[in-house]
């Protein structure tokens, strides 16, 4: 069986795999130089030490570092992307373990950061809460986007009648509710999904609609704006 070659970067001769040094990181992959390459570059790097480091502090050789970083990230972003989703995918402890010290150095910024993200994506956070707590109830969780596009109508259009009581609700008064409650076996899908004022939604609770008195049927598909 052939054996996998590979070309250094430094010398230009393509040699096996196993002269190549692999990453710390990540065994399976291997470095672009080959070992006696980079036996070589160590050697000068240690007796230059410091001439090298002079170098790299001064102002143009970092604008130099900094734009060619900047232009291989956009280069490369996808790539770049990819390997860091995988290297999440492989390494879950670590990552767990690195925003855990993230955080514990910076919680004002984390805070912060989790807050405005929860500010815009409101619609969001209501709709992912509900689905949480429908598997929870081991109930049936409906296409995830046509729910958030429910929830987004709610918020966005004015005015929408209650689904209850059939008064014009505002912006800010209005409640995206179950017409099955899920703790009664309800699904937690579009089609199971009403705007309702916030008085009728609190007094409803887990009622049936049968068992809610002053139910309004609604005058338009549940999902579609008027």
């Amino acid at each position: 069986m052939e054996s996998i070659e590979k070309q250094c970067t430094q010398c230009k001769v393509r040699r096996p795999l196993s002269d190549f040094p692999t990453f710390k990181s990540d065994p399976s992959r291997t470095c672009k130089a080959c070992n006696l390459c980079r036996s070589a570059i160590e050697k000068y790097r240690a007796k230059n030490r410091d001439s090298i480091l002079s170098k790299r502090r001064s102002p143009e050789e970092k604008a130099k570092t900094r734009a060619l970083s900047q232009s291989y990230l956009i280069a490369n972003r996808e790539k770049i992307v990819a390997y860091k989703r995988e290297w999440r995918r492989r390494n879950p402890d670590k990552c767990r373990a690195e925003w855990k010290n993230f955080y514990a150095r910076h919680p004002d910024r984390c805070k912060e950061k989790s807050d405005r993200w929860r500010r815009e994506n409101l619609s969001h956070c209501l709709e992912r809460e509900r689905r949480r707590r429908a598997k929870i109830a081991n109930v049936t969780v409906g296409d995830v986007e046509a729910i958030r596009t429910f929830y987004a109508m709610v918020r966005s259009e004015s005015p929408i009648p209650c689904h209850w009581c059939g008064k014009k609700t505002k912006k800010g008064d209005r409640e995206v509710d179950h017409i099955i409650p899920v703790s009664r076996g309800g699904p937690h899908a579009v089609e199971n999904l009403c705007c309702a004022c916030w008085k009728c939604n609190n007094t409803k609770r887990a009622k049936l609609p049968e068992e809610f008195c002053g139910q309004y049927e609604i005058a338009y598909p549940v999902g579609a704006s008027q």
